[in-house]
């Protein structure tokens, strides 16, 4: 699918310099819109001077809680009967940004995501009301002694029934690509396997900092699955590329190459000659090779993960592995 950021500013629907509407990458099968999600102060604003702004922002966080209420029942997150509280949250001191993906070619929205950051993380939903019991003091006193305004909840990440994972994994893509370079801190709650599947791919980015707690007593409500866990993570942005590499670089050491993982070789040294890559085929030949299967899937997932950077956001060391990768 190969979706890639770009600062293309597409439709603004302002009010107040709080509403806006963007679509930050494109291809010709999907798009992604961006669009800061209102206050209920100046949404209540926005419905009494602009109705037709009103009615733009409105249909858009409908499509926003309908695709997490879809997803979320297909997951068999909680009955028919159940609805997500957290969904269409817009509280008044809470910046909301809302990402949406549309198939260009069905016109349908599949999936989405929301960033959302507070004057402090204390009035973020990750860290309200029973969440607070999950975090360590150290971790607490940890994340407060950070600049604020770089840290971001991620939340509702989910796409519509019958529509590939990779569409959700695109979509972390483009948040991911968007966040380069601003030292950006993402905190939340995850499905304890959606997190083992995204540190499969990605190296052990995503830290738990704190403990598991079941959707049912996050959301208070007696028809979610007391059986799905959630997780407390902390992701950055800016040392995500660093730590896959690492993980690659084990990968190649899990793999029999004669080299000490310790020492901060480069990837030119390790795969320095023609037998080297030579072995690295015959490993891709095997398919019975649980190991090389991580390696390729995390080299795969290096080189979408940079795939159209442009030249500040991607070091020239990265750049060269992954032109190196591109030949594996």
């Amino acid at each position: 699918m190969g979706l890639t950021v770009e600062k293309s500013s597409n439709t603004s629907i302002n009010a107040e310099g709080i509403v806006s509407q963007e679509t930050i990458c494109s291809n010709p099968d999907y798009s992604i819109i961006r669009f800061y999600s209102p206050s209920t102060l100046s949404l209540n604003t926005m419905q009494s001077v602009d109705h037709e702004k009103f009615e733009i922002v409105s249909e858009l966080e409908k499509y926003v809680s309908n695709i997490v209420i879809d997803g979320y029942r297909n997951h068999n997150f909680f009955g028919e009967a159940s609805h997500p509280k957290s969904v269409n949250s817009a509280e008044e001191d809470i910046t909301i940004v809302r990402y949406l993906i549309k198939n260009n070619n069905s016109g349908q929205y599949v999936s989405t995501v929301s960033k959302m950051q507070a004057k402090s993380i204390n009035e973020l939903p990750a860290f309200s009301g029973i969440m607070k019991n999950v975090y360590s003091d150290d971790t607490l006193k940890l994340l407060s002694s950070l600049d604020q305004n770089k840290i971001w909840e991620i939340s509702s990440l989910t796409n519509v029934p019958n529509t590939s994972d990779l569409v959700t994994l695109e979509t972390v893509k483009s948040l991911f690509q968007e966040a380069l370079g601003n030292n950006e801190v993402w905190v939340g709650r995850i499905v304890e396997g959606t997190m083992n599947a995204f540190n499969y791919f990605l190296g052990p980015n995503i830290k738990t900092i704190g403990e598991k707690i079941s959707i049912k007593e996050v959301e208070e409500d007696p028809d979610f699955d007391s059986e799905i866990f959630l997780v407390p993570f902390m992701f950055e942005p800016d040392r995500g590329l660093d730590i896959l590499l690492d993980s690659i670089k084990k990968g190649l050491y899990d793999l029999g190459f004669d080299f000490d993982v310790n020492d901060n070789l480069s990837f030119q040294q390790i795969l320095s000659n023609n037998l080297t890559l030579e072995k690295l085929q015959l490993l891709k030949n095997n398919k019975n090779n649980g190991e090389f299967k991580k390696f390729s899937t995390q080299v795969y997932f290096f080189s979408s993960f940079t795939e159209g950077l442009s030249s500040n956001k991607l070091r020239d060391d990265l750049s060269i592995f992954r032109d190196l990768f591109m030949k594996i």
